[in-house]
């Protein structure tokens, strides 16, 4: 099990446990949402309160093998996404309505 911690100006404000291991993790702003990926391929979407952890407002499913690493462009309203299964994906839910393009 891998924890994923929230820091401010103290130690550990909230955590976010998961039961995957988590290859890479995103804080995207414009969406105020934390993006975390897995070896499983699973991207999740997690809307985070500090002292109450994070909630999974999404997932995004395209890959078959582990996600590697990924990118947001604010400019362009795109995540991009590499798996270990020779795939990039181009997701394109605009920052203002993240939360609608997550299923």
């Amino acid at each position: 099990m891998s924890l994923l911690w929230l820091r401010y100006e103290r130690p550990c404000v909230s955590r976010v446990v998961v039961k995957a291991q988590q290859t890479v993790a995103r804080w995207v702003p414009s969406a105020g949402l934390l993006y975390t990926a897995s070896e499983s391929g699973m991207i999740l979407g997690w809307e985070l309160a500090p002292g109450k952890g994070g909630t999974v407002v999404g997932r995004l499913t395209a890959h078959s093998d582990g996600v590697r690493d990924f990118a947001w462009s604010p400019r362009l309203g795109v995540m991009l996404t590499a798996g270990l299964d020779r795939k990039i994906c181009i997701w394109t839910p605009p920052a203002e309505s993240a939360r609608a393009g997550l299923k």
